[in-house]
């Protein structure tokens, strides 16, 4: 499966590095101008976006449902060390874009990540070799990347455009507020969903009006009386893209009346 290209290229160009840790929380304090990329292997991570200046990480109490499936791998109480730390370096990628490439350390199995709003350029990698791993990203408002390898994904509420792939985990995205405005300048869709052999779940509101642009190689699409004839849905809008090599994917309606950005 590609990287996303401009991560491929990076080449240093200024480096700064630094450390903060606090036993409960950490704050990373940044300008709203950066263009970022945020990178952890926590096997289960929850990000969300909030009107704040900083990014905040925190250990986070796994649900009760999520202790009784897995309670060894969710639970900070099994780790001896819940310390929190992070490398911070510039870095630049084509056309001398310049990054801030933040590597968020710690031993917590669980944690929680709250990202400010509307940052140019977000760029997030889950690394966790958890086979059961979990990441969810939500209510966050801007461009965002997003790539996970073996976790499941669970996306809901974001505004896009978005890039969201995945390698062997689910992908799960519900209540996105589409807009047929939304674009990028290195993607040829707004909103691109990726998997190697991951399943992807997708609702869509049923007003909603888009082409759907499918690859597949293995796997099925089963589209619930979604579309109309061919990949198009009351009659075309906005560009959608799924791509999966062997995994099947689901398009399914869903009541996103009350939901609000």
């Amino acid at each position: 499966m590609k990287k996303l290209i401009f991560l491929i290229v990076l080449t240093a160009l200024t480096t700064r590095v630094s450390a903060q840790s606090t036993p409960q929380s950490l704050k990373i304090p940044l300008s709203i101008s950066n263009q970022i990329v945020i990178y952890s292997d926590a096997a289960f991570i929850d990000a969300e976006g909030y009107d704040g200046v900083d990014i905040l990480v925190s250990p986070k109490k796994a649900d009760d449902d999520t202790l009784s499936k897995m309670n060894l791998l969710a639970d900070n109480r099994n780790s001896n060390d819940s310390s929190i730390t992070y490398q911070s370096k510039l870095s630049t990628g084509a056309n001398n874009f310049v990054f801030n490439n933040i590597k968020i350390i710690t031993n917590c199995r669980s944690i929680k990540i709250l990202i400010p709003n509307h940052i140019p350029l977000l760029d997030l990698e889950f690394n966790t070799t958890a086979s059961d791993g979990r990441l969810k990203v939500k209510n966050y408002k801007g461009p965002v990347q997003i790539a996970a390898y073996f976790s499941q994904l669970e996306i809901e509420g974001l505004t896009g455009p978005f890039a969201i792939s995945d390698e062997y985990g689910k992908i799960s995205v519900k209540h996105i507020f589409w807009s047929d405005t939304a674009q990028w300048s290195f993607h040829n869709h707004p909103y691109l969903i990726r998997s190697h052999s991951s399943t992807i779940d997708i609702t869509v509101p049923p007003d909603l009006k888009a082409y759907f642009y499918i690859t597949k190689d293995k796997g099925k699409v089963y589209s619930d009386k979604v579309l109309d004839s061919g990949l198009v849905m009351n009659g075309g809008g906005m560009g959608i893209a799924l791509e999966s090599d062997s995994g099947d994917i689901f398009l399914k309606h869903e009541n996103n009346t009350t939901i609000k950005p």
